[in-house]
């Protein structure tokens, strides 16, 4: 593998858990304040 193909996967991988993260905390969020 190449740097440039490291690089991108790791901004991939970075990026996944940042949508993932955001998802989550805006779904404990949304719960918390249904109740």
């Amino acid at each position: 593998m190449t740097t440039y193909e490291i690089l991108s996967l790791l901004i991939l991988l970075s990026g996944g858990w940042l949508t993932f993260m955001s998802v989550s905390l805006s779904a404990i969020f949304f719960l918390s304040r249904k109740k």
